[in-house]
């Protein structure tokens, strides 16, 4: 199953999206390599301050979305997790 993911820490995969505004994650190094991929990574998102808006705007929906290969999925993203974000971002 893990090698459906091979190459996700390359490029433009993951996101959050918050009404017509997307971000990428950047995904730390060291962690994959052409024949192997760790089950655990570490992303970093950094959000314009208009999504911090929508964060705090629990009727506007969040989503995690991630788009590599032919694997696709999204998932909205709970008022307690945007919460912790908008910490985060303080």
């Amino acid at each position: 199953m893990a090698d459906v993911f091979m190459g996700l820490d390359h490029g433009d995969t993951v996101a959050i999206r918050a009404g017509t505004e997307q971000v990428f994650g950047h995904f730390e190094g060291g962690h994959s390599h052409e024949t192997k991929i760790s089950a655990v990574h570490f992303v970093r998102f950094r959000p314009p301050a208009s999504m911090a808006v929508a964060f705090a705007d629990l009727r506007q929906p969040v989503m995690l979305a991630v788009h590599h290969h032919e694997y696709h999925a999204e998932a909205p993203v709970p008022g307690s997790m945007r919460e912790e974000w908008l910490n985060d971002l303080r």
